[in-house]
């Protein structure tokens, strides 16, 4: 074999060694698997706020209803007829699948009135974080009218969950 033809040969194979080295080297593995997103991010949260929650999720446990609430906002008088002149409150009970995580969201509740009237609305910014309670409260210094309403809960602006009460 000419020495020319054997230069170019093993420049040729040094070369291809080379290049399938360096390709080796910065070959990165990819997962078929789509990350799940967030449950903060469906609902219309920060992509940073929903990032730290990718993991746990936040559900309501409990709602009750009452005259009076204690210094954990549990509801300590439960009822669910009430006069004209009385608070109404409403204690909600969350949990967080993963106690040592913090999870942001938004917690409403909605007073319907009768006739299907809402009465009053209020929604809290939260970061949940284990068993947590929130109150909310309906008042109207001229008197709650006579009827059936509602109180509806929601959470990230999921499906509500209802409890009636009576004003007589």
């Amino acid at each position: 074999m000419n020495p020319i033809t054997v230069r170019r040969c093993l420049v040729l194979s040094v070369s291809v060694g080379l290049v399938l080295a360096v390709s080796a080297c910065g070959k990165k593995e990819t997962s078929t698997e789509t990350p799940k997103p967030a449950v903060a991010a469906k609902q219309g949260q920060a992509p940073a706020a929903a990032a730290a929650s990718t993991t746990a999720t936040v559900a309501i446990s409990a709602v009750d209803l009452g005259n009076a609430v204690g210094p954990d906002q549990t509801i300590s008088e439960p009822n669910s007829t009430f006069a004209p002149g009385d608070t109404v409150y409403v204690a909600v009970t969350t949990n967080t699948s993963d106690n040592a995580a913090t999870v942001p969201g938004k917690l409403a509740v909605r007073f319907v009135g009768p006739g299907k009237k809402v009465v009053h609305e209020e929604t809290k910014d939260e970061s949940f974080s284990g068993t947590s309670v929130m109150d909310f409260s309906l008042h109207d210094s001229k008197g709650l009218a006579p009827g059936r309403y509602q109180a509806e809960v929601s959470l990230n602006g999921g499906e509500a969950q209802i409890r009636e009460f009576d004003v007589h």
